[in-house]
């Protein structure tokens, strides 16, 4: 503001004004409290050393930690932002006062309500609101509960178990791609094809699975790798 051109004191004070108002200092804290948070469940999903039964509890916790910020933690919030304003001079908005959008076009402007509406609907619960979604849509019912049932299995013997830890392991988390995965695998064995081997219908669900590199294989090599097969052979006396 101090040294730049006239185009650029006007761009940095314009940022500067946003900088010092209530509503990015609030931003900033309930940014601060809702990650951190969910930042202990971000550390241990990226240890790949963690256990099946630490991570779904993890899970679990934070689910309930973000809804008691939810619940609980409203007023403290807004008392601690509130206090930090007043220490440094930033002007602090009168919650029961009908809001006014300080920044953007007027044509932003909601319905009539007051300041605390939207500090507290608007941006609190969007906010939390907004995680609870996205946790509830990474980690459902069903992908939590295979998760759980999957850290039952018994390791004894483990190759005689091991085509189910497999299937817990391949077992795609999305229930999108689960379904489509069951449309494809219907789309294969039909009435027709009822009688299809386990091991072929495997084979035949993996080429789709993973159809990517399946297309950079092309046919002529299969071909070519069938020759080489063939040549290699010994025959029997």
């Amino acid at each position: 503001m101090d040294e730049g051109n006239s185009s650029q004191k006007v761009e940095v004070e314009s940022a500067y004004v946003v900088l010092i108002s209530f509503e990015f200092v609030f931003i900033l804290h309930f940014v601060n409290e809702a990650m951190g948070i969910t930042d202990k469940l971000c550390q241990a999903l990226q240890n790949q050393s963690q256990d099946i039964l630490n991570a779904t509890h993890l899970v679990s916790s934070t689910k309930k930690l973000i809804q008691q910020f939810r619940d609980e933690k409203w007023d403290d919030l807004l008392a601690t932002v509130i206090s930090f304003c007043k220490e440094r001079g930033i002007d602090v908005p009168d919650m029961n006062a009908r809001y006014v959008v300080r920044f953007g076009r007027s044509r932003h402007q909601q319905e009539d309500f007051r300041n605390e509406h939207y500090y507290k609907i608007d941006i609190f619960n969007a906010g939390i609101d907004s995680q609870l979604q996205e946790l509830n849509h990474r980690f459902s019912e069903h992908a939590m509960e295979l998760l759980t049932l999957s850290s039952a299995l018994n390791p004894r013997e483990a190759y005689e178990f091991f085509e189910v830890v497999k299937l817990v392991l391949t077992l795609p988390v999305s229930t999108a791609t689960t379904e489509r995965a069951f449309s494809v695998m219907n789309v294969i064995k039909t009435d027709l094809r009822n009688k299809m081997e386990d091991e072929f219908l495997s084979d035949a669900m993996m080429l789709f699975i993973e159809r990517d590199i399946a297309a950079t294989i092309s046919a002529d090599s299969i071909i070519e790798d069938f020759e080489d097969l063939k040549r290699q052979r010994v025959p029997f006396s």
